[in-house]
């Protein structure tokens, strides 16, 4: 797919005056009201990791108690100047899989890591999304609603985000501290996700136990209601080895890496 390549600094909207003539008997213009409050995400060091194939044992436990287990598979592909992601998700039921949700994501490789260019969603029982982030007239856009964001410097997608925090912790493990935002344009909307560096974590997983870093994305009046935990590990290139969906309704959805395979550049 062809993709359009996102500026190294996207420049600053330019201020818009209005001037108008009022008659000499119109009354005062009410005084302006405070400026809005800009959000202002900090620019990170950034290593973009090398490609691999991951795959998650999925373990989900829906708010009635109800267990569910199936697999998941992060396929993730890039050369020096663009990426490829994929990442299906599925359970299973008696003998057979059942597709939840595939994701995709493609973009280029820049200084602030990952620029996506076009995301797409499909769940089981909806139709396909697509997330469009159109660089050179800094705006994104959605084609399940209206509403157009301004984009930022280092905004991502939903498939993209473990793997932009994987290339920040591979940038500067300095950086894993405190919190890090980020920009995300989902399926009709966007929105700061800010993670709070939890500190190292030993996780058991099926390649044995595992040294990690845990970022977690607390609820967000607002914004979004659901917790979000991800495991970097850094033995394995940063990369995220566990990532934990925790909903307001209480279901928790886990996926642990069961098998990594490190890749060549290329599609």
């Amino acid at each position: 797919a062809q993709v359009t390549t996102p500026p190294a600094e996207p420049p600053p909207a330019q201020p818009v005056t209005a001037l108008a003539a009022a008659p000499a008997a119109a009354p005062a213009a009410p005084e302006p009201g405070p400026a809005p409050i800009v959000h202002t995400i900090r620019r990170y060091k950034v290593d973009v990791p090398p490609p691999a194939e991951l795959t998650y044992d999925v373990a989900r436990v829906d708010a009635d108690g109800t267990r569910w287990s199936g697999q998941a598979l992060l396929s993730w592909k890039r050369n020096d100047q663009a990426y490829q992601v994929r990442f299906e998700a599925g359970i299973r039921i008696v003998f057979a899989r059942v597709n939840l949700a595939v994701l995709t994501s493609e973009g280029r490789i820049g200084n602030t890591g990952l620029a996506p260019v076009k995301m797409t969603e499909k769940r089981r029982g909806r139709a396909l999304t697509a997330t469009h982030f159109d660089w050179p007239a800094n705006k994104l856009t959605f084609s399940a609603s209206q509403d157009n964001y301004a984009l930022q410097p280092g905004a991502q997608d939903k498939a993209t985000v473990p793997l932009q925090l994987t290339a920040i912790a591979r940038g500067d493990q300095g950086q894993l501290s405190g919190d890090i935002d980020m920009f995300v344009g989902e399926d009709r909307g966007g929105s700061v996700y800010t993670f709070n560096v939890m500190g190292p974590e030993d996780i058991g997983t099926s390649l044995g136990r595992l040294q990690t870093v845990r970022v977690a994305r607390p609820p967000k009046p607002g914004s979004y209601k659901s917790r979000l935990d991800i495991w970097l590990s850094p033995a394995h290139a940063w990369l995220p080895v566990q990532i934990r969906s925790s909903e307001a309704n209480g279901a928790v959805t886990t996926q642990t890496v069961s098998h990594i395979t490190m890749t060549r550049p290329g599609f």
